[in-house]
């Protein structure tokens, strides 16, 4: 045997003890991962998934959205994925975990999106306002035991069992068809179009913010066809409740502690009391119907 076959020989002893996260030849991995999860500020949970990302590639780079999506609700995090997705660069990892079914039948997911990002979390409906704006092009159920980091994950903490080490193996550019087997499409939740009716806005809460302010799916230019008018006072119903809310530009146009709505940032109707949390006063968590219509 010559010395290149010998040397043949060695590359591919090598090649197949290689570990199983090493990068694919010619391809050029993300190491961003970003976090979202309702697991709170004051527990380890995000900080033991971190650990299993850094044991598994020490060069990721690992962002948080947020922890403080409210407990087990996954149309307020749908929401804010969707709101904040846009901002990240193709090949960005988004490792999200609102999973109130967490051990149960349902599956977890690693999604590739049609613009070229990565969606891993469980199947229940978590991404389904991102797949609506970015659309889907391959699915894998994520069911290769050599990817996860146990053989028997738990049935209480697949965060890091199985989904914190999916995102780690990804971000080294593992393909996704290796982690799991193709699948159809995942779980999308209904979630309800605002409309206007006989002069009445009615819409979706999708979010409390930090300062109880109802985030709404309502459109600007649907309150503006309305003929809504600034500085008027309008009938706002919600969580049971009736309310008069003045429309305003800003907060500040109202006394503290008084109602109002007006259009944010995203050009969506957002409805708040100036200084105080509107979200406890009405009782309301994402999810909830709303309507704004006149104040008769």
């Amino acid at each position: 045997m010559n010395k290149w076959m010998t040397r043949l020989l060695i590359l591919i002893v090598l090649f197949n003890f290689l570990p199983p996260f090493a990068p694919a030849w010619g391809e050029k991995p993300s190491h961003l991962i970003v976090l979202l999860t309702d697991f709170g500020e004051s527990d380890f949970y995000t900080g033991v998934m971190k650990g299993v990302i850094f044991s598994i590639n020490p060069g990721a780079h690992v962002e948080t959205i947020t922890n403080l999506v409210e407990p087990f609700n996954v149309k307020e995090g749908a929401y804010i994925l969707e709101n904040t997705y846009p901002f990240y660069p193709r090949g960005t990892i988004f490792l999200a975990i609102v999973d109130p079914g967490v051990g149960s039948s349902r599956k977890p997911l690693l999604l590739e999106t049609g613009d070229g990002k990565y969606l891993v979390g469980p199947d229940n409906g978590l991404f389904t306002r991102i797949l609506g704006k970015a659309g889907l092009r391959k699915a894998y159920e994520l069911t290769s035991p050599r990817y996860w980091r146990t053989k028997k994950p738990s049935s209480t903490f697949q965060g890091r069992d199985i989904f914190s080490p999916a995102a780690a193996h990804l971000s080294l550019g593992v393909p996704p068809a290796k982690m799991g087997k193709p699948m159809g499409a995942p779980l999308r939740l209904p979630f309800d179009v605002a409309s206007l009716k006989d002069g009445k806005l009615n819409g979706e809460v999708t979010l409390i913010d930090y300062y109880g302010n109802l985030l709404t799916n309502i459109p600007g230019k649907l309150l503006r066809m309305g003929g809504f008018m600034e500085g008027n006072n309008y009938l706002l119903e919600a969580g049971g409740q009736k309310i008069k809310a003045r429309l305003a530009r800003t907060y500040s146009e109202v006394p503290e502690g008084e109602y109002l709505f007006l259009v944010n940032s995203e050009d969506l109707v957002e409805v708040a009391r100036n200084k105080a949390n509107a979200a406890k006063t009405l009782g309301i968590r994402a999810g909830a119907g709303l309507s704004i219509g006149r104040n008769d």
